[in-house]
């Protein structure tokens, strides 16, 4: 399956373009982002170690709500 990668602000631009559509034309492509991203979680991301040289996970964070 292919996988896009955007930051938060990208990301947000993404979710306001298709806000601008139609519902009807909007929502079956909303349903289908929300499914996949259920569907495939984001893994954690690594960050680099602490002063004791002990390295932490951080979640990545939750994308953009979708705007109504």
């Amino acid at each position: 399956m292919p996988t896009v990668n955007l930051d938060s602000e990208e990301w947000q631009r993404v979710i306001q373009i298709i806000a601008q559509a139609p519902w009807n034309v909007a929502n079956p492509l909303l349903m289908k982002i929300g499914e996949q991203l259920r569907e495939h979680p984001v893994a954690p991301t690594p960050v680099k170690g602490n002063s004791k040289g002990k390295g932490q996970i951080q979640e990545a964070p939750d994308p953009p709500a979708m705007p109504t």
